[in-house]
């Protein structure tokens, strides 16, 4: 048993780069596997028949090993360095980061033009995720994409292959964390206006994603979008950017879970529902066809009919009106007659085989009925949708109009109180300012009792003694 890295796939070989430095072609056989991903594989040796073409291989093989090592994909330690794991950050630029075990970068790429223009001249290999994360963030800045102070992110981590050695999980916060602290340095007054959402990423939920031409991230949101009710569609998915297709529907919020991260398990369950969806959708139409190439065929049956009764019917005439020929001329009327097409039905006694049902296609006719039938359903089901998106946004402003006035009524209840304090508290005031008055009106007319009783017990004093010396000059 051999194993190696996947450099190139085709549907039916994989051209593998083995520990050896040697490259191998082995029959893909159904494998589900990414570039960049190492696998098991057996083969037989098969040497060549002449020795100067073996060397010249080796040669070739040493060559491509020595160029690959300047590009970050040597073999160490007996084994392969890997891409594990993807990352991608969708703003408007889309772009996914290919990393190894140990978080360092060994691939970008710029999943719409947006990406592929902010990726331009990236230094990234060899450095770390969170180097390369926050060089990208503000190439963003530069370009102004968030000069409105609004935005919308998405982050995406999965795995390259299920064995892969790493924590997808862990992988997805660090980003959003490098985000986070990003939008908090840069945008410290509208922070709370740009949201962040993160998605941990089956493997599946990629394959998906890049078969339908789309990030992990974006097709994440899609899925969770379909199941909160709202109607995206991949081409929107595809075209618009996350800010513009959140602010159409209420906020990003809306379509996805921004509080916590999404488990690949939610994304598993709604990425079978998708596909049972399709597959319902697939039979239904299958069921349509059947029902009409049935119809097809009575109607075929019924016509076959006719135009066996039609040569019958022209046979019998042509026979009546030959009866003074003789019989040579009689063979060749039969003989006209049999291979003449009917007027009516456009066909011959000849064409028609019994037991054999002559294929009838489309005409210009029933092709335009049915495109018609399809375009109303389209519409109908178009229009459904943005009923329903009508309702919902109707809904959401509804619950906004009543939460705003239940806001007034809190702060006109909270005025109300405020008020009624501050007049129990004017009311206390004037109280104990009454009070004060009335303690020095008191005080005073006790000092003024005491100033009176003071005044009368000095006078009689006085008089006493004057009646005293009155008393003494008497006895002179």
């Amino acid at each position: 048993m051999n194993k190696g890295i996947v450099m190139e796939k085709s549907e039916a070989h994989l051209v593998v780069l083995t520990p050896d430095g040697d490259f191998k072609q082995v029959p893909r056989q159904q494998r589900n596997c990414e570039v960049g991903e190492e696998i098991l594989f057996t083969l037989r040796r098969k040497r060549f028949k002449y020795p100067i073409l073996t060397f010249i291989a080796s040669i070739s093989a040493a060559i491509l090993v020595c160029i690959l090592a300047f590009n970050g994909i040597t073999p160490h330690l007996g084994g392969i360095k890997p891409i594990v794991a993807y990352v991608t950050l969708d703003i408007n630029p889309s772009v996914e980061l290919g990393i190894d075990a140990k978080r360092q970068v060994l691939d970008v790429r710029g999943l719409n033009d947006d990406g592929v223009i902010l990726i331009e001249q990236l230094k990234y290999r060899g450095k770390s995720l969170d180097a390369v994360t926050r060089e990208l963030l503000d190439r963003v800045e530069s370009k102004g994409i968030w000069s409105s102070g609004k935005g919308d992110i998405i982050i995406s981590s999965s795995k390259a292959f299920e064995a892969a050695a790493i924590d997808e999980f862990e992988v997805g916060q660090a980003i959003k964390q490098s985000v986070d602290e990003h939008i908090q340095a840069n945008h410290p007054s509208t922070q709370s206006a740009i949201h962040v959402a993160s998605v941990v990423a089956p493997v599946e939920i990629r394959q998906a994603a890049e078969t339908e031409g789309v990030s992990a991230g974006k097709y994440a949101l899609y899925l969770n979008a379909k199941n909160n009710g709202s109607s995206v569609t991949i081409d929107e998915i595809k075209t618009q950017s996350i800010h513009k297709i959140a602010e159409d529907r209420g906020g990003l919020d809306k379509l996805i879970d921004t509080n916590k991260v999404v488990a690949k398990e939610t994304l598993s369950r709604l990425l079978q529902e998708e596909k049972n969806s399709k597959q319902k959708t697939s039979s239904s139409k299958d069921d349509k066809t059947d029902n009409k190439s049935g119809s097809t065929k009575s109607d075929d049956k019924q016509s076959d009919n006719s135009n066996t009764d039609n040569s019958r019917n022209n046979n019998s005439k042509n026979d009546n009106n030959d009866k003074s020929y003789d019989k040579t001329n009689n063979g060749k009327t039969d003989n006209n007659n049999s291979s003449t097409p009917d007027k009516k039905t456009g066909t011959g006694a000849a064409m028609v085989k019994p037991g054999v049902t002559p294929i009838k296609y489309e005409t210009d006719r029933e092709k335009r009925v049915r495109e018609e039938a399809e375009k109303k359903k389209a519409e109908q089901v178009k229009k459904e949708a943005d009923d329903k998106r009508k309702a919902e946004l109707k809904k959401q402003e509804e619950e906004k109009k009543r939460t705003e006035q239940k806001k007034q009524e809190e702060e006109k209840k909270r005025l109300a109180e405020e008020k009624k304090k501050l007049e129990e508290q004017k009311k206390k005031a004037e109280e104990q300012k009454k009070q004060e008055e009335e303690r020095k009106r008191q005080e005073e007319e006790r000092k003024n009792k005491e100033e009176r009783n003071n005044q009368g017990y000095d006078g009689r004093r006085q008089e006493d003694n004057r009646n005293r010396q009155d008393d003494d000059n008497r006895r002179d």
